[in-house]
């Protein structure tokens, strides 16, 4: 397995900067990466020391190469597994890139993995803030049932279910119990059980514990885009129309008793 020391060191070799969030993101997707990989071709190369350097390194060079501007658009055709538009995105959040794909299932599977570091919870946070948890639980397994029908992949169907269900129930619980205040905490906390979701959905599916050893890269993930996620999420709320929001119940008018 990789460790962030010997991925660093591979990055300085080059003169490219390494952080633990971007080294947890880059393992988060090699894992989802391998895995997909078994019963979709998407790349002949899953061995993590080799992966890193041919294709995480080799993609992150292209901004040494090249000078995006910050907030630049851009497009990668052809991106296959997401290279190198992915790492792009995943290194400097700022662009806006196009992943463009001739085959739907390859568009899925990115959209899996971008959904998996958290990224898809702003939707159903938004919704569990402003209208009921059950409308919040049906945008979600919409969500995820579409999703799965495009990308064709069962195995994706039961880790999203299993962390998206995990990660619904711990985000109502807290909007309860906090008023639907924090939002930033309730998103985080929500990444997290997603993740421990599809950590024991992965232990049965492949009957071996040894995926634990990811949890630790998909818990730093899962902290740090879970609270940009919840800090999107307020900002969408506060700039939301008021008239969207469903108007408290009224209460029936107590009858006055005339003596």
């Amino acid at each position: 397995m990789m460790t962030y020391e010997a991925a660093k060191q591979l990055f300085d070799g080059a003169g490219l900067p390494l952080t633990e969030s971007h080294f947890a993101q880059f393992q988060c997707y090699l894992a989802e990466l391998t895995e997909t990989n078994r019963h979709m071709n998407l790349t002949a190369i899953t061995e993590p020391a080799e992966a890193w350097e041919k294709h995480f390194l080799d993609c992150a060079i292209l901004l040494q190469k090249v000078q995006l501007p910050l907030g630049a658009t851009c497009i990668d055709v052809g991106t296959g597994a997401g290279f190198p538009g992915m790492v792009l995105a995943l290194l400097r959040p700022d662009l806006q890139v196009t992943l463009l794909d001739s085959l739907q299932k390859r568009i899925g599977f990115l959209e899996q993995t971008a959904a998996k570091l958290g990224l898809a919870n702003v939707i159903t946070l938004i919704v569990l803030v402003v209208y009921r948890p059950r409308d919040a639980f049906a945008v979600l397994v919409l969500r995820i049932l579409l999703g799965s029908i495009f990308t064709g992949t069962p195995v994706s169907l039961l880790y999203s279910l299993t962390g998206g269900i995990l990660c619904f129930l711990g985000m109502a619980l807290l909007c309860k119990l906090l008023q639907k205040k924090h939002l930033w905490f309730i998103s985080i906390v929500g990444a997290v059980l997603h993740n421990v979701g599809q950590i024991l959905a992965a232990i049965a599916a492949m009957q071996s514990v040894q995926v634990i050893a990811y949890f630790p890269f998909l818990l730093v993930a899962g902290c740090i885009t879970g609270f940009f996620t919840g800090i999107a999420a307020d900002r969408v709320i506060h700039f939301l129309p008021k008239s969207i929001f469903p108007k408290p119940a009224e209460k029936p008018a107590k009858n006055e008793k005339h003596s």
